[in-house]
């Protein structure tokens, strides 16, 4: 599901399962909602992130139950993000990025996430960066999560 240049969005109580690449993308959307969702790919599938977020703004994501390549991902240009009372797992866990690739500037503010749980995950938060690449993440928050037999608690 992909949506773009959208006010407003609400998404809630849809279940998704086993896509060939990402479950939900947005681009340039300001306001979306996401809640209640329940998605869910094979472990070892590759590109099927649950949520990306890219160049929008005043996102919520909560109550979800995610398990898939990166549960979330923010991208490029994305700021005042609330994730909160996510379950992921197994995955990679949520992700700030990539940023930076092809030399590119790459900007994420306003990022929180809390109250949120994952199990068998690769990694529970990280931020990942291309080489090279330029720009700034800030205002980042990682609050009350628990970590189940994840092997990289944060990676930045």
């Amino acid at each position: 599901m992909s949506f773009a240049f959208c006010n407003g969005l609400v998404l809630s109580g849809v279940h998704l399962f086993d896509n060939p690449k990402n479950h939900i993308h947005t681009l340039s959307c300001n306001g979306a909602v996401f809640s209640h969702l329940t998605i869910t790919a094979p472990k070892d599938a590759p590109n099927t992130d649950g949520i990306n977020i890219a160049e929008s703004t005043g996102v919520q994501i909560y109550n979800c139950t995610i398990g898939t390549d990166d549960c979330i991902s923010v991208l490029n240009h994305t700021s005042n993000v609330n994730i909160s009372y996510i379950t992921c797992g197994p995955g990679h866990g949520i992700s700030i990025g990539s940023l930076g690739k092809d030399g590119s500037v790459g900007i994420v503010e306003q990022i929180h996430v809390s109250h949120s749980k994952f199990t068998g995950t690769m990694n529970g938060v990280r931020i990942k960066t291309w080489q090279g690449g330029s720009g700034y993440v800030r205002g980042i928050s990682f609050r009350d999560i628990i970590l189940d037999q994840v092997q990289t608690a944060i990676d930045i």
